[in-house]
């Protein structure tokens, strides 16, 4: 059956469901006229403002090399985590393959992606995303290299190229995100918060390279740095992420105060973390882990609300992948006033799980787009998405990252050198499990591509 035809069943199906999508069909929704006669579909999101897939690949590809590398770091460094560590070179140097060359990389190939889609803006420019990545890779290269080999001018450079790299990313999605004529709501002020904590990171990041120049120890700024990467960048990213996403793949709505909750306690939190540092009191922290709980536990009650109050014929997977996600982020919260670096692990296994898990669906749908703009119609890209989306890819990424950053976390804290290997084996048999269902899904999709509509023949004169 070719994607096109499993993209009419599961249109259909939703329709039986009475989906909050909503659908044109005067012949109601059985499978043989769905075959012979496809309903038109008008989605809640403006997909044709979608850029080419060639934008956001390359930052979704680079991500993944970014991410190998980490983890053969990881394993080449797994004698300082047994030792505990932390301040050694080479592990600083994994943490950022995470940080800045996985996660944001991802996140920021995702923007340009959906940020178009969602707000129905115009993409930005290839020209401009392309330059930007540029410039970030090298200055990615440089600052790993710099911390590799202990050369402060490497760090230096690579340091102001990320810099400016983000600082064009932050203003040029802002613009299009002010530019939207949308109403203006909860996602729209996650996106923005998180464009904020994103460009906070770096800034508290050279104010940290300001403080070793002059001789003086950057501890005092170093939790609050961790704490606006992980909480303002990756969590409000992702909770603002979440509330398009979740509602999509379980066919459900979010009403009132609930959509809002999870971002106002990340930033409750965040508050008080930088009081904590900044005014030198101790209590502060122990509230902002409690308001860290407090948020993951929000996130997780509305998936779960979600899932039972939507309307999907089934349970998309991705939904555990993010339930996971948020699981060892609440478990981080629990570890943080007792070891924060095992928080700092569990708080990235945490991301991991959820950024590998909605990419096993984020794939698909460039590769259901390309199709269907071959077939001249772009309005079936979510449900030829559907179809080619594998139920097995986010689980394996959620249990892949727990039991990484649990192995880890159990390797520090009894001094044992090879449940860190171990950690970072897990890690990338699970990644290459994910992949590996993509790229099925990408030769599924060549081989059953429907063939390019034919150009209708021009209407004689009147």
């Amino acid at each position: 059956m070719s994607l096109s035809a499993l993209a009419r069943l599961a249109e259909c199906s939703a329709h039986r469901e009475n989906t909050t999508e909503r659908f044109e069909n005067g012949r109601g929704c059985r499978v043989a006229d769905q075959l012979r006669q496809p309903a038109r579909y008008r989605p809640s999101v403006n997909v044709a403002r979608a850029p080419q897939a060639s934008v956001p690949l390359p930052f979704l590809a680079g991500g993944w090399v970014w991410l190998l590398w980490a983890l053969g770091q990881l394993a080449s460094a797994r004698g300082f985590v047994a030792a505990r560590d932390w301040g050694a070179p080479a592990l600083i140097a994994a943490v950022h393959g995470v940080t800045l060359g996985f996660l944001t990389l991802t996140m920021m190939g995702f923007l340009y992606q959906w940020v178009p889609v969602v707000f129905d803006v115009p993409a930005l420019p290839r020209w401009f995303s392309w330059s930007e990545g540029g410039v970030y890779a090298a200055g990615l290269v440089l600052f790993e290299e710099g911390w590799l080999r202990s050369r402060l001018p490497l760090l230096a450079v690579g340091g102001a190229l990320l810099s400016l790299a983000l600082l064009a990313l932050a203003s040029g999605i802002a613009a299009r995100v002010a530019s939207s004529r949308r109403p203006w709501d909860t996602v729209s002020t996650g996106v923005v918060l998180a464009l904020l904590g994103l460009t906070a990171t770096w800034l508290l990041g050279f104010r940290m390279a300001w403080t070793i120049a002059h001789g003086q120890s950057p501890n005092q700024w170093l939790a609050l740095h961790i704490a606006v990467a992980l909480v303002a960048w990756v969590a409000t990213l992702v909770s603002a992420v979440q509330l398009k996403l979740a509602p999509m793949f379980a066919m459900a709505r979010v009403h009132g105060a609930l959509a809002a909750l999870p971002t106002a306690a990340l930033w409750v939190g965040l508050s008080l973390e930088g009081a904590s540092v900044l005014a030198r009191l101790p209590w502060a922290a122990d509230v902002a882990a409690a308001c860290w709980l407090a948020a993951s536990a929000l996130a997780m009650g509305l998936i779960m609300h979600l899932r039972r109050g939507g309307r999907a014929p089934r349970r998309d997977t991705v939904l555990a992948a993010a339930l996971a996600g948020w699981g060892l982020w609440a478990g981080a919260a629990v570890m943080l006033p007792w070891a924060p670096p095992v928080s700092v692990v569990l708080g990235l296994g945490g991301a991991a799980a959820m950024v590998l898990g909605y990419q096993s669906r984020l794939a698909p749908f460039f590769l259901a787009l390309v199709t269907a703009r071959r077939s001249a119609a772009v309005d079936r890209a979510f449900f030829l998405a559907r179809a080619m989306s594998s139920a097995l890819a986010p689980r394996v990424a959620a249990a892949a990252c727990a039991a990484g950053a649990l192995l880890v976390a159990a390797g520090a804290a009894w001094h044992q050198a090879d449940w860190v290997g171990a950690a970072a084996a897990v890690m990338g048999l699970g990644w290459a499990r994910v992949v590996g269902s993509m790229v099925g899904q990408a030769r599924r999709a060549r081989r059953a591509a429907p063939a390019p509509r034919p150009p209708e023949p021009p209407s004689p004169p009147a």
